[in-house]
């Protein structure tokens, strides 16, 4: 059961982050190439419309993520 809890910790630590600008590095490079690569372009991507886009992603990842892991660890603690 210990082992279940880390793992979901990191998963949901992993997962969660996508779902902010500031939630993981990676999310404020993705958006500084963006600018820089098409500067022209008129994205005008903020804290909100980055929501709005990857919270139902974020939320689809955790719950199968919550699936499997109840799938794996509850299986096995059953028997």
């Amino acid at each position: 059961m210990a082992k279940g809890l880390l793992i979901s910790v990191a998963f949901g630590a992993n997962i969660g982050g996508t779902g902010t600008i500031t939630g993981t590095p990676s999310n404020l490079v993705l958006l500084g190439q963006i600018k820089e690569i098409f500067p022209l372009a008129d994205t005008d991507i903020n804290f909100i419309s980055w929501m709005v886009f990857a919270l139902p992603l974020v939320t689809a990842c955790l719950f199968m993520t919550w699936l499997t892991l109840v799938l794996i660890f509850f299986r096995k603690a059953s028997k």
